[in-house]
């Protein structure tokens, strides 16, 4: 019987942390913009995926068959795949970022920037074609190929846009739906949006991923994903205690003045208040200097931690205890990456920490600079900080690097998550002034090979 020549897989990419998928455009006020069409719809980039899609198969199998990667410019790939917008009304937020210091711990000068992102949840329409008309004699390996890549993505080990190693990003593959067809019923020009038409024509007898039993097909790539899961506890005091272990990761400079105390806070009992009441002088007009990291969710907001801020206490960390021991950096570089006059990537992905419950509280601290000599305060140098007073969050680390390396570079990390976990690594804004001396829970996974 011969085979349909074309196989459609739908699905739909969810955000797993906030995201930001890299455009053109000018701004008089972020540094890195979404990417948008000419309607002003925020949009995934079919090439944007391809590219995606196309960098986990070579992890997955060292060599791809010729339909899949082209790599002859005689004719393109056999895999295709078509530009999402966001399957509802999705609004910007915008992230502050600055470059860490290694070595000191400390910002980089000229190293602060912003970019615009999409919140966590945002779903994506997926669309892939495989045109099996093109397959010449390896039409079941193809088929094998592209489902097992797949399931990497459905295994929540999907990254687009920028940053993925420093916490947004993130996705994971759902609601994949799978349908063979024919030349009377693909290709269509006239159809506007794809994912429709997959739903009117092919649902009925389409099968998810799941239902597709799976290959005995054999990863020969080499390739490993070594997981930790990362619990971060905020206002739980233990014996070893180093400092208050209250939370302050700036957000950025606009969501001070976006945030309403009054009714994001207070009306919300999200805000620990005295006892006693407060003079009307106080209340009547609510503002914070520094305000933590948060996204809006309809009228609640949500406190987050940055991947980048978990990833630069660990690096640095990592790095205090070689420099200590006197012990090579190479492998340290290997985790974290370098950016000498050869930047490359590292092996060490950290994503966004979100709460893992709704448990959470906050309180508006006054604080001052003051002069070490005198003793006394600086003039005008009154300021507030609105920090976590309780919370929990919850983050994903992964090793990404072929399985004869990921022995190494464990090891590499292995003293900055005890220095971590017995409460020596500070995390946020304050540290030096006696905040961000969390509990961290560290959790190791099994290594996951990507098949």
């Amino acid at each position: 019987m011969k085979q349909p020549p074309f196989i459609l897989i739908k699905g739909e990419l969810v955000q797993q942390t906030a995201t930001s998928l890299g455009g053109n455009g000018e701004s008089n006020w972020v540094d890195h913009v979404l990417c948008r069409d000419g309607q002003e719809r925020y949009t995934l980039r079919g090439e944007t995926l391809a590219g995606a899609l196309m960098a986990t198969a070579r992890k997955l199998y060292s060599n791809l068959p010729i339909e899949i990667e082209a790599n002859d410019k005689k004719q393109p790939s056999v895999w295709r795949l078509f530009t999402s917008h966001p399957k509802c009304i999705a609004h910007e937020i915008v992230r502050q970022n600055v470059r860490i210091h290694g070595k000191t711990g400390a910002a980089v000068n000229g190293g602060l920037f912003d970019s615009e992102n999409l919140p966590p949840g945002t779903r994506w329409s997926f669309v892939l074609e495989i045109d099996l008309s093109r397959s010449n004699d390896n039409y079941q390996q193809i088929i094998d190929m592209t489902l097992q890549t797949l399931r990497v993505w459905a295994n929540g080990y999907c990254w687009l846009g920028r940053s993925v190693s420093r916490g947004t990003g993130w996705f994971c593959l759902e609601k994949t739906q799978i349908a063979k067809v024919g030349w009377e019923q693909w290709p269509n020009s006239n159809i506007n949006n794809v994912s429709e038409y997959f739903d009117s024509h092919f649902t009925e007898r389409a099968q998810s991923l799941c239902e597709i039993s799976n290959t005995d097909l054999v990863s020969d790539g080499g390739w490993q994903w070594h997981e930790f899961r990362l619990t971060l506890t905020v206002g739980e005091s233990s014996d070893n205690d180093y400092g208050i272990n209250f939370l302050s990761i700036g957000g950025h400079s606009g969501d001070s003045l976006l945030l309403d105390i009054q009714k994001d806070l207070i009306d919300q009992q999200r805000l620990l208040l005295p006892d006693s009441k407060l003079s009307s002088s106080v209340t009547e007009r609510w503002l914070a200097d520094h305000v933590f990291a948060y996204t809006r969710e309809q009228d609640a907001i949500k406190p987050y931690i940055p991947g980048s801020s978990i990833r630069g206490v660990l690096r640095h960390a990592a790095e205090w205890w070689a420099n200590k021991h006197g012990l090579s950096m190479d492998h340290l570089d290997e985790v974290f990456g370098t950016m000498t006059d050869k930047p490359k990537a590292g092996a060490l992905l950290v994503s966004d920490a979100q709460l893992s419950s709704d448990n959470w509280q906050a309180a508006l601290l006054k604080m001052h600079a003051e002069d070490e000599f005198s003793g006394g305060v600086y003039e005008s140098a009154l300021f507030d900080r609105l920090v976590l007073t309780q919370a929990q969050f919850t983050a994903r680390l992964v090793l990404e690097a072929r399985q004869s390396d990921i022995k190494k570079l464990h090891h590499a990390l292995t003293p900055a998550f005890k220095l971590a976990q017995q409460g020596f690594i500070g995390l946020g804004g304050q540290t030096h002034r006696g905040l961000g001396r969390l509990h961290w829970q560290i959790e190791e996974i099994n290594g996951v090979n990507l098949c």
